[in-house]
């Protein structure tokens, strides 16, 4: 099959026109990714953000009941001195020690 001239002509044209549509196409979809990598980015930012703020909430919890624990810690060793002392179990440098021993 022949191309007459008239035809090339008109042919050209198209082939220009056809490449500057596809390459409009191609970055729309090359600015659709960005866009969606940069909204990915934006979400995994926010929710990092979101993450860390009930943690500090639950740290302070944590140091809270940690703060009692020590307290009552230091209660219950204040109660057992006495009775400590009132055994006569501690050595020359005044620390007391017990071994159990199950069989």
């Amino acid at each position: 099959m022949t191309i007459r001239s008239m035809d090339m002509q008109v042919l050209v044209q198209k082939v220009n026109e056809v490449t500057r549509i596809q390459h409009s196409q191609q970055q729309e979809q090359m600015n659709r990714q960005q866009d969606l990598a940069s909204q990915i980015n934006q979400q995994t930012i926010r929710n990092s953000k979101s993450v860390s703020a009930p943690l500090k909430n639950e740290s302070k919890i944590v140091h809270e009941k940690e703060e009692k624990e020590k307290e009552s810690r230091k209660k219950n060793k204040n109660k057992q001195k006495p009775e400590k002392e009132k055994d006569g179990t501690q050595n020359e440098s005044g620390s007391s020690h017990k071994i159990d021993f199950m069989i």
